[in-house]
């Protein structure tokens, strides 16, 4: 069974049926998320992680396409919200979801780090993207930047990469258009951690936004 199929049958109850040539037309596209948005965060990474990772190129595309478009509902919720209700729920609600996404990146690509460190940049660029009191809300009470911070370290340092699985210049730059329109993946992790280090200012080890950056560039020569 296609796990595009399987999204389809995890529906709530009275979720109106979906014809199955429709579902032959989905799987053909590889779009789902238009047409899964009633699954749950957990339920739709549960899923992926169901199956092993694929690591044919295009396969990957199509499923960090659909990570990051998970990715984009769950930090831009709460966009039209009032503001009393963007600091109420966004660390309860999207804290706790971007904690997750933090978790299965971390897991399901560890065999490559390279891999891996993208995942986990895709997650802290979208935070950035956020309207200014939830990103706020998840670098000073969620401590989010602090978390991507450390397991972005973590991931470069033990580095358990299988050296069969490499990927050439046109699928990285493929990968990286899937979330933002930036040609160079380490100035764009510089960048990134950077700017978490000016939102962070406070933290006691806020060096580690820079050490990340310091340490990836091993990775250059991968």
């Amino acid at each position: 069974m296609s796990f595009i199929k399987k999204l389809y049958d995890y529906r709530p109850w009275g979720a109106t049926s979906i014809p199955q040539q429709e579902v032959e037309d989905i799987e053909q596209d590889y779009c789902i998320i238009k047409y899964a948005a009633f699954t749950s965060v957990h339920a739709t990474l549960s899923l992926i992680n169901a199956e092993p990772v694929n690591w044919y190129p295009q396969e990957l595309l199509n499923e960090f396409t659909i990570v990051r478009d998970n990715l984009y509902n769950t930090c831009h919720q709460f966009d039209q919200s009032r503001i009393t209700e963007q600091f109420s729920s966004t660390h309860l609600k999207i804290g706790a979801e971007l904690k997750y996404y933090i978790h299965f990146i971390s897991d399901r690509y560890k065999e490559n780090t390279w891999l891996t460190l993208i995942g986990l940049l895709m997650i802290a660029h979208e935070v950035l993207q956020t309207p200014s009191q939830v990103k706020t809300e998840l670098i000073h009470v969620t401590r989010i930047g602090r978390d991507l911070a450390l397991t972005m370290s973590r991931v470069i340092q033990e580095d358990v990469s299988n050296n069969n699985i490499t990927f050439d210049d046109q699928f990285k730059s493929n990968l990286l258009h899937i979330f933002v329109n930036h040609a160079n993946w380490f100035l764009l992790l510089k960048d990134t951690c950077f700017e978490f280090g000016r939102h962070d200012s406070e933290w006691e080890f806020k060096q580690n936004y820079y050490q990340v950056v310091s340490m990836a560039t091993q990775l250059l020569l991968n």
